[in-house]
């Protein structure tokens, strides 16, 4: 019989362990923040559980001639 769900004992996640819950799994993921702050001291943030995208996001932000500061810090 299959699961829809597989055992967490039995796979681990490139993004992070699998961990079972209530008889179902939930993936432990990093979270990556990507704040911005602009040349008029705004900022902004943005919220990643994929560090690629995040720093794609950075990179674009970085060329924009309003942009003083874009990084990607890892929140957890």
């Amino acid at each position: 019989m299959d699961r829809p769900f597989p055992l967490a004992s039995a796979i681990t996640s490139p993004m992070g362990t699998l961990i079972e819950v209530s008889c179902r799994v939930v993936r432990a993921a990093h979270i990556y923040r990507d704040p911005n702050i602009y040349q008029d001291v705004e900022q902004f943030a943005r919220t990643y559980t994929d560090r690629k995208r995040a720093t794609e996001f950075a990179d674009r932000q970085k060329k924009s001639p309003v942009v003083k500061m874009a990084r990607v810090t890892e929140v957890s």
